[in-house]
């Protein structure tokens, strides 16, 4: 079988070798994961925005301005 000191270096480095790797993996998907949630809480707050926004009526007035806005706009060129 010969001398284990080759084997046990072999051994060493491959461990070291697996432990890097397995780090930077969970590293990488410990990222992921946080930036998955960041992007469903920011869509969740723009869902919420958007319903608030439309619940209260203020899109008319919104709609109503920018009509407005629009023909004042035409008019002056015209």
């Amino acid at each position: 079988m010969g001398h284990p000191y080759p084997y046990q270096i072999f051994a060493t480095v491959l461990g070291f070798a697996l432990v890097f790797r397995t780090n930077s993996a969970l590293a990488r998907y410990s990222t992921a994961v946080q930036m998955c949630t960041q992007m469903t809480s920011r869509w969740l707050d723009a869902g919420t925005e958007l319903v608030a926004f439309l619940r209260k009526g203020a899109w008319r007035a919104l709609l109503w301005h920018e009509l407005l806005r629009f023909r004042v706009r035409r008019t002056r060129r015209a």
